[in-house]
């Protein structure tokens, strides 16, 4: 019986049925033109960079690192009416899928069935939201190959320090993540300890030349590398002192990737792949630690977890029949769950993007080429209408994080440069119910010309003003 699974599960027919249901599942993820509002903000300071030459954070701001930004500036030159995360996040997942393929499996599986299991394990993660962990995943995968396979070879362990640097710049919680991984795949292709020491002095020094020189090159482009890391440091002070609580179902997903990382500790893999599933374990147990460190516990944080979860899982010596058929069987049920997601999908209601980006074009037609002030207003306005932001900090509690108690006065000292435009959320000073000063200035020196409810959901609404002729 597992002889015949099996013959059904390496043919061509179960790869047809594979792709075919990833396929529907994919198509399902366009029931919103939006899966999460944070590639919105790297996006628009990526804009700043391409479209009016300023280097963070002179159009807009975030604290991502800088290679985030120079990525997701490209996405800007896409038209807002495609599904650009969706795309893109297909696109890395193939990425993704062909590194492993190549690199960690040597193309010992159908690239099919990779391709389904890295896809199925970015759901109920990062799924198709387009976020940053779907690309720094790349390099860290990268980082440990080339570290594996740099036993006397100069230009492997340059290019493992490299990735490593681009995840760095990217997320910064890779340097903690990646930082054992390293350190054992440099051990367990060293010859002596003497070695050890030198090959990880090496790459620690390569890790810091390449650090100075990206910035030396930002440097010299214009970046305020000094005001960059200031307004990082003082964001991440104050983020770093909220928290948030994981559910049951979030732990149960966290505990079920963990014990996929406790693999290597069996002798289930090639003896030849034994050292790459640790590492990969390594990162994985890292990328865990990193996760309570933040004391954050959204669910995009668990696809860096994910990522080393799937490979190692794909990397599992599958000439035993029984856990080749183990396999088979649990992708076949996740096939079906992909198709009765597309049937649900079908009979759902889903959002037009035409009457999704009505209220966004209203923006757009009001505003002009004038730049417009956010004022605790939701991001996706902004991005949408294709507005230029009057100052850096758009995200809507970004000047609380930064300035506390004096948001207001930011606001009020905002105002007092006159922009011509100023939105804000929802209700939050119309009416008088707000005792701000920053609300009686607005009250005073504009008035409001429209406002979007939202819908409740996906979007938030807004309130837009226009400064009052003198």
């Amino acid at each position: 019986m597992i002889a015949i699974l099996n013959r059904f599960f390496q043919g061509r027919l179960f790869a047809l049925c594979l792709c075919l249901s990833l396929a529907l599942y994919f198509a399902s993820q366009f029931d919103v033109p939006l899966k999460d509002h944070d590639p919105l903000i790297y996006v628009l300071v990526g804009k700043g960079i391409y479209w009016h030459g300023l280097l963070p954070y002179g159009y807009a701001f975030d604290h991502k690192p800088l290679l985030v930004y120079i990525f997701y500036g490209l996405l800007s030159f896409l038209d807002v009416r495609f599904y650009v995360f969706q795309a893109v996040s297909a696109v890395l997942l193939v990425a993704n899928a062909l590194l492993v393929w190549r690199l960690y499996l040597h193309r010992s599986l159908a690239l099919p069935l990779v391709l389904f299991v890295v896809a199925t394990f970015s759901g109920g993660s990062v799924g198709y939201s387009g976020n940053s962990e779907l690309l720094f995943v790349l390099f860290n995968l990268a980082a440990i190959h080339f570290a594996l396979h740099s036993q006397d070879d100069r230009t492997r362990l340059l290019i493992s320090a490299a990735a490593a640097v681009a995840a760095f710049n990217i997320n910064y919680v890779c340097g903690v993540a990646l930082f054992p991984a390293l350190v054992f795949s440099l051990w367990v292709t060293s010859r002596s300890l003497s070695a050890f020491v030198t090959r990880l002095f090496a790459y620690g020094l390569a890790c810091i030349l390449l650090m100075a020189a990206l910035f030396v090159v930002a440097f010299a482009a214009g970046m305020d590398v000094a005001q960059y890391f200031d307004l990082q440091r003082r964001f991440l002070t104050a983020y770093s002192a909220e928290t948030t609580t994981p559910d049951k179902i979030y732990l149960a997903k966290l505990g079920i990737l963990v014990a996929i990382g406790l693999l290597p500790l069996f002798p289930v893999f090639e003896p030849a792949r034994r050292n790459a599933a640790r590492a990969l374990a390594l990162l994985l147990l890292g990328s865990a630690v990193t996760l309570f460190l933040s004391g954050k516990f959204y669910p995009h944080y668990l696809y860096a977890l994910a990522a080393p979860a799937a490979t190692i899982l794909l990397m599992v010596d599958y000439r035993s029949h029984a856990r080749h058929a183990l396999l088979g069987t649990f992708l076949t049920f996740v096939c079906l769950a992909y198709v009765a997601k597309f049937t649900a999908y079908l009979g759902s209601e889903t959002y037009v993007m035409g009457d999704f980006l009505r209220p966004y074009r209203q923006i757009s037609e009001t505003v002009g080429a004038e730049k417009l002030m956010s004022m605790r207003a939701p991001i996706e306005p902004l991005y949408y209408s294709g507005a230029t932001p009057f100052q850096p900090l758009v995200w809507k509690d970004h000047a609380y994080i930064i300035y506390g108690t004096g948001e207001d006065d930011y606001y009020r000292a905002r105002l007092a440069q006159s922009p011509a435009f100023v939105m804000t959320d929802y209700g939050w000073c119309a009416g008088g119910g707000r005792d701000w000063i920053s609300c009686k200035a607005l009250a005073d020196g504009y008035s409001r010309i429209s406002h979007f409810e939202g819908d409740g959901g996906l979007q938030e609404g807004y309130d837009l003003y226009r400064r009052n002729a003198e």
